[in-house]
């Protein structure tokens, strides 16, 4: 009779997938976050989720815009949902290309920091968030357009946060 209860207890509240033995697909994490705030990549890693709007921060800023705060926190309650909940997240930050290397290295860090503070903010466990910096390393978009001239856009691109939810 116990083992009943316990299933009718996990099916009740959370839906069968929703039982602490029961892990979520990627493919289920990334449907919970389709839209246009969202692009979900599959990796060896598990999904790594990137913001593409709104803009998370301004040109040499590590200070979270006040648009990306909303999106950050649909991200946290896809985080704290059954089936994803115990799985490690780490924060990657990247900078765009103007400045020295070193000095992106930091700037990334702290976006990275800013990120993952947030998503604590948001109720995921510190203990699962860790986060990463990368600088300039890795850019999205052409930080210089093909005749050499500058490429905002592209940077603009570049100055960005990823989210991995890691595999379990």
């Amino acid at each position: 009779m116990t083992i009943f209860r316990t299933i009718f207890f996990c099916a009740s509240m959370f839906g069968l997938a929703g039982c602490a033995t029961e892990q979520a697909s990627n493919e289920v994490i990334e449907d919970q976050l389709s839209g246009p705030e969202f692009r979900t990549v599959e990796t060896e890693q598990g999904v790594v989720v990137m913001l593409v709007n709104p803009l998370l921060f301004e040109f040499d800023s590590d200070e979270l815009t006040d648009d990306s705060r909303g999106p950050i926190a649909y991200i946290a309650r896809v985080l704290n949902t059954p089936g994803v909940v115990s799985r490690q997240v780490h924060v990657n930050g990247y900078s765009d290309s103007v400045g020295s290397e070193e000095y992106n290295l930091a700037l990334s860090e702290r976006r990275a920091e800013a990120v993952a503070k947030e998503l604590v903010y948001n109720q995921v466990a510190a203990e699962r968030v860790l986060y990463n910096s990368f600088g300039e390393a890795n850019p999205v978009a052409p930080n210089v357009t093909d005749d050499g001239t500058d490429n905002p856009e592209g940077r603009t691109l570049n100055r960005r946060v990823e989210i991995v939810i890691l595999n379990p």
